[in-house]
């Protein structure tokens, strides 16, 4: 269980607000599952094929979950790489062109002539109420403070390994950030305590991120897999790194030789380690640290990517969705003023067509419901999240929409129905089917959908309990948990076979008002 960074209700309820009305572009689509147990490990300065020859913990980690063999750092100079991967820029006209949005703040391979005020991922983390810490070996004895230098007080603290101390908001202190940036060994009483942050960067020491090599690379990679053997294990063996969880883990280096990326082609070992990674993904894709800060901020259910992160893909082929195109499937009016089988609309869509639920009207309160069943098995699968864009014709008439997943397995229903109650409760409601069935208040505030396309991520899961648990949504970017208790329900027995089915349901006015509601890009992972 974790505790969200102290979040005001006004700011949440401005967020949210905002959030609804906004029109944003399809570019924000991705298949990267969203996760609240995401964790990156920067290490450094070796060539792919030396951690291939000498870190056999890691590898045979990435050997069993995915790796790139096609993954190459932008610069030479480790903080330039850090800043890449916090920033999607290297911030120095003089080593790299400088992505859109982005500027020169006399950046090098050691350190930056001033603070970067540019967009970040920890801005963006501290905007959108995401908790993340920074645990950096040694940094305590170093001197503990975010502008402690390199080797202080004898150690093997590097502040040119720890990213987050280079920018405005962490020196500024901005949102209490330079707490964020704790010593290693908060690290092993966060994990004992389930208390791990959203997103956590852990920092090495020299010892120990392949840095240092006093008695040469092989024993200085050893040495590095051997730390991420030690306290990484207890990590993976956590629920949320087991079958039906989200945890995320990236591992990778910021460039192929020390400081330099001559001689070795400026490839470079990255790992991607979770449950929701294809097994044995091998990628092949092109990639650079701008496609890890892409993903990083898509498994976050972030938008306002920063720098070059804005223009490439996340590192979408180490995943894949348990069911795409589900608008595209041919849904049937089950019930309300509708004929036979949906429409998919060719003109209000996103991606060649989408589904048209068009509420026609009749008695007040009444309501038009589609759905459809899938021919995919999902049955050994347990951890959901449902992704779809939604826009309204009239966003005024709707009384209430809903998008559910319902998953037969086992020999029980699990109804996934979620509900956005526009003109009575005003909240985001979830479905418990006991006792005849009953909508549930998430504690979560839903406001009439603004002109356009609106991005939607619902996340539930079914437990070994056989119960239906809702967690939270993500709208437009931003990662909202539901806040009401005991939004957990045991699902019903059934002799049905195994099966998945989809519904939309358009709800009307008390007039009613005739509206239609379109849904695409719409994909369960």
């Amino acid at each position: 269980m974790f505790v969200s960074r102290a979040f005001s209700p006004a700011k949440a309820a401005f967020c949210l607000a905002a959030m609804l009305v906004c029109c944003l572009s399809v570019s924000a689509q991705t298949n990267v599952p969203l996760s609240r147990h995401v964790v990156v490990v920067i290490e450094e300065n070796h060539s792919f094929s030396e951690v291939q020859a000498n870190m056999p913990w890691l590898v045979g980690k990435g050997n069993a979950n995915g790796f790139a063999n096609n993954y190459h750092s932008d610069n030479g100079g480790s903080l330039l790489d850090y800043l890449w991967l916090a920033s999607g820029s290297c911030h120095s006209a003089a080593n790299c062109t400088l992505p859109a949005g982005t500027h020169d703040f006399g950046c090098n391979g050691n350190d930056c002539a001033s603070p970067i005020t540019d967009g970040n991922i920890f801005r963006e983390m501290n905007n959108h109420g995401i908790t993340w810490k920074v645990y950096a070996q040694s940094y305590t004895a170093a001197g503990g403070t975010v502008t402690t230098p390199d080797n202080h007080n004898g150690t093997s603290y590097y502040r040119r390994h720890n990213g987050a101390t280079w920018y405005s908001d962490i020196l500024s202190n901005v949102d209490n950030s330079q707490a964020n940036i704790v010593d290693f060994s908060q690290f092993a009483t966060d994990l004992a305590n389930n208390a791990l942050p959203h997103y956590s960067i852990i920092v090495p020491d020299g010892a120990h991120d392949a840095h240092d090599c006093p008695n040469g690379a092989a024993a200085c990679l050893q040495a590095a897999d051997s730390f991420l053997n030690t306290n990484l294990t207890p990590m993976l063996g956590k629920s949320y790194f087991q079958a039906g969880g989200d945890g995320l883990l990236l591992v990778t280096f910021d460039e192929c030789g020390g400081g330099t990326n001559s001689g070795c082609g400026a490839q470079v070992y990255t790992a991607m380690i979770g449950p929701k990674v294809k097994p044995g993904t091998v990628s092949s894709t092109s990639y650079k640290h701008e496609n890890s800060l892409r993903t990083m901020f898509d498994a976050l259910g972030m938008i306002n990517y920063p720098g070059a992160s804005a223009s490439v893909s996340g590192m979408l082929d180490f995943f894949s969705n348990y069911i795409n195109g589900i608008d595209d499937l041919g849904f049937v009016c089950v019930s309300g003023q509708c004929a036979g089988t949906a429409n998919h609309d060719t003109g209000t869509q996103l991606d060649g067509q989408s589904l048209a639920a068009g509420y026609t009207g009749g008695a007040a309160f009444s309501a038009l419901l589609l759905e459809a069943t899938s021919a995919a098995n999902i049955s050994s699968k347990s951890n959901f999240d449902l992704d779809f864009w939604a826009n309204i014709s009239t966003p005024s008439a709707a009384q209430a929409v809903e998008f559910s997943m319902i998953q037969t397995v086992g020999g029980f229903e699990y109804a996934f129905q979620n509900q956005c109650d526009f003109q009575g409760s005003k909240q985001w409601r979830v479905w418990n089917p006991n006792a005849g069935g009953s909508w549930v208040n998430t504690g979560r505030g839903c406001a009439v959908f603004g002109t356009g396309w609106s991005h939607f991520i619902l996340q539930f899961s079914r437990d070994s309990n056989h119960n239906l648990v809702y967690t939270g949504i993500t709208i437009n970017g931003t990662y909202f948990p539901w806040t009401a208790s005991g939004l957990s329900f045991p699902a019903i027995a059934t002799t049905a076979g195994d099966s998945v089915k989809f519904r939309v349901r358009a709800v009307g006015d008390g007039v009613p008002t005739p509206y239609t509601l379109w849904v695409d890009k719409w994909n369960v992972y």
